[in-house]
């Protein structure tokens, strides 16, 4: 692999900001996709990647669709079908607990109505500084963020004022240095320059919008060069990246849990939780939400359907004597 140069740390810069959408000033911004830049991946990977990046939560919560069911929005029979349509259900065991046989489909949707919630999202891809607080209980990362926070309110403002090193000086050269002090390899220059990108997405996704609407010139790079650099002089040797191997995953309730919650819901006793869990494997905690959420859409489409084949069907004509 070639060593990294300016100009790779530029195209880097530029893609890393991707993973936010281009924010307008407020006086134009109705909406923007939190997702933009994961279109290109299926919907339970980007919001897998979302929720690593950002800590924010894609979907509703159980207990929010269990309303919804309660209100009448999602039905039973729905629940049942999107479970169809999300698993192969077709010639599996069924369990018995007690004296009834209980097929996967029941003891799925039991999980689904009367099953543990999911911890609260968690941001699990971290900066270098993030990982120091997290070991010694310092606030390095909160630093970073001011810094960067007063770099962007300045700049809003129409204050060019830059920290000393990067007064005269080739911002994706800082930009590099403060790297290579975080012993970042080149290879994952992109992913940690997303990692800071999603640190303050907001602001992330305004200097994108400058950008690329041709007012900010380089405001992303120039950013991302006062947050790295103001990282690397702050941890100052206290730790490094540490970031190969496989990604974190998401927080999901425990096999455990979903099971003894299960059980509860359909009277099991202990020595039959080992069946409960089988089953329950077939549809990972993760994929739950998104079962919840197919069944709430075709719900709104069933009665957007059934409304206007209602519409369509002709009046009784009234006549009078």
């Amino acid at each position: 692999m070639s060593e990294p140069t300016p100009t790779t740390v530029r195209r880097d810069a530029a893609l890393a900001g991707l993973v936010v959408a281009p924010s307008w000033p407020l006086s134009s911004t109705i909406a923007v996709n939190p997702l933009s830049g994961m279109e290109d991946q299926r919907l339970p990977l980007a919001l897998d990647r979302a929720e690593l990046l950002f800590g924010g939560r894609g979907l509703l919560t159980l207990g929010e669709y269990r309303a919804a069911l309660h209100a009448g929005r999602v039905t039973v029979e729905g629940l049942r079908a999107a479970l169809g349509r999300a698993v192969a259900l077709d010639g599996l065991p069924p369990v018995r607990v007690g004296d009834r046989w209980h097929p996967v489909e029941d003891v799925l949707l039991a999980d689904l109505i009367d099953g543990v919630e999911d911890p609260a999202p968690a941001r699990a891809l971290r900066s270098v500084a993030e990982q120091v607080d997290a070991a010694a209980g310092t606030d390095l990362a909160a630093q970073v963020d001011l810094v960067a926070s007063e770099h962007c309110l300045q700049a809003a403002l129409g204050v060019r004022r830059l920290p000393a090193a990067l007064r005269d000086a080739d911002p994706a050269e800082v930009l590099l240095e403060a790297l290579h002090a975080l012993r970042v390899p080149a290879y994952a220059h992109r992913s940690y320059l997303e990692v800071h990108v999603a640190a303050l997405p907001g602001w992330s996704a305004h200097l994108r919008w400058r950008d690329e609407s041709g007012d900010g010139g380089s405001a992303l790079l120039e950013y991302l060069a006062v947050r790295l650099e103001a990282e690397a002089r702050l941890v100052d040797g206290r730790g490094w990246y540490h970031g190969d191997g496989p990604l974190p995953r998401t927080a999901t309730a425990t096999v455990a849990a979903r099971t003894a919650a299960v059980a509860r819901a359909l009277g099991a006793t202990a020595d039959e939780h080992q069946g409960l869990a089988t089953a329950l494997a077939v549809l990972p905690a993760r994929r739950r939400a998104l079962v919840w959420l197919d069944a709430y859409e075709h719900g709104i489409h069933d009665r957007i359907l059934t409304g206007i084949e209602r519409a369509r069907a002709p009046r009784p004509s009234i006549t009078s004597d």
